[in-house]
């Protein structure tokens, strides 16, 4: 039997462990939205990185920051690198005040303990993407010292061009790097802590 697009969609996003996804901006029509098979987060605030700002839409940090609210999802790509500006991203983010229970960082690759300690104690969320972290850096984030310091950790995939093309392989990769990480954590790491971070 011939299967519909959208039930292709559906069947899709079943296969690759997503049913929610939230997109870069915020800025398409709702038409839009309501073609795609899966849900689509609208709620929530974003710059893409201190770096590069909102180069896809959207406005500046300052602005950005200013119009979210405590009970709606900040994500922030940040610490996406090894050199010293990159390093300066976390005091930068701490001094807009930004270590909230609703703010998500992307990343994180040049966070230190004592940084990713803070943001635990804080509540913040932090997105790791290792697939993309290593093809693009060589370097990921320091996950031993995220999981003991029983951080909000969610797993991504970042995009399909660096990184995993589905959630399975994020995961196939992250049981080689690290078998240590017992199923029931991973597992975690992409349902109950997303479902914390984003709603």
């Amino acid at each position: 039997a011939e299967l519909s697009l959208s039930k292709l969609g559906v069947y899709k996003n079943i296969f690759s462990g997503v049913g929610i996804v939230q997109d870069h901006s915020p800025n398409q029509k709702d038409k839009y939205y309501q073609s795609f098979p899966i849900q689509v987060i609208k709620k929530y605030r974003q710059l893409h990185s201190i770096e590069l700002g909102n180069w896809w839409g959207g406005k500046s940090l300052e602005e950005e920051w200013k119009l979210s609210s405590p009970d709606e999802p900040f994500i922030l790509h940040i610490g996406e690198g090894t050199d010293s500006k990159t390093a300066g991203e976390f005091s930068l983010a701490k001094e807009y005040g930004m270590l909230q229970e609703n703010v998500i960082f992307v990343h994180a690759i040049s966070f230190t303990k004592s940084e990713i300690a803070e943001c635990a104690k804080n509540g913040v969320s932090i997105c790791w993407c290792p697939t993309s972290n290593l093809n693009l850096i060589g370097r990921t984030l320091d996950v031993e010292t995220a999981i003991k310091e029983d951080i909000n950790l969610i797993v991504g995939t970042d995009s399909s061009f660096s990184g995993s093309l589905n959630l399975f392989r994020e995961l196939k990769l992250i049981h080689k790097l690290y078998p240590n990480i017992k199923s029931n954590v991973l597992f975690k790491f992409i349902y109950e802590n997303p479902l914390k971070a984003f709603f």
